[in-house]
């Protein structure tokens, strides 16, 4: 088994012993959960501990990890639908294991809740599987082969 901290910013490979990416300077952030992905490699996110964007002042999710890496999401509305598919979500994924309407986040009574619809692969929270789940910032979400970081 081999371990690796990536870097959320450039996606470069972290020692260790470093406090910051040699790449492009972040600043490493630890994460009190890890996960492992089907290869077995324990791969360590590393979350910017500043928000620079504005973008990310609002609940949002960035991809750190699949096809998709890099792109922010801002949730904006009480519902936001994640999956495969154009048609009915409002966050595609290019990911071929995310299904066609995989997963929805819902904001009501002053949280962010979590749910798999019934999706093939099924949907994962730090290293866990969820049915429904109340997010916290910085929690990592799993779809298909997808790693999403959640910021309040």
């Amino acid at each position: 088994m081999s371990f690796t901290k990536m870097c959320h910013g450039c996606g470069g490979v972290i020692p260790d012993e470093s406090s910051c990416c040699p790449n492009c300077g972040a600043i490493v952030r630890e994460i009190e959960t890890t996960f492992v992905r089907e290869s077995y490699q324990k791969v360590t996110p590393i979350l910017p501990s500043k928000r620079e964007s504005s973008f990310l002042k609002q609940p949002s999710l960035v991809v750190i990890e699949g096809a998709d890496k890099s792109k922010e999401f801002s949730l904006t509305s009480d519902q936001t639908r994640i999956g495969r598919d154009k048609e009915g979500n409002d966050i595609v994924l290019q990911d071929t294991n995310v299904s066609r309407h995989h997963a929805v986040i819902s904001f009501e009574n002053h949280q962010y809740t979590l749910e798999d619809l019934q999706s093939t692969n099924g949907t994962k929270v730090n290293g866990k599987t969820i049915t429904k789940h109340i997010l916290t910032d910085g929690d990592i979400i799993q779809l298909g082969d997808t790693f999403l970081a959640f910021y309040l």
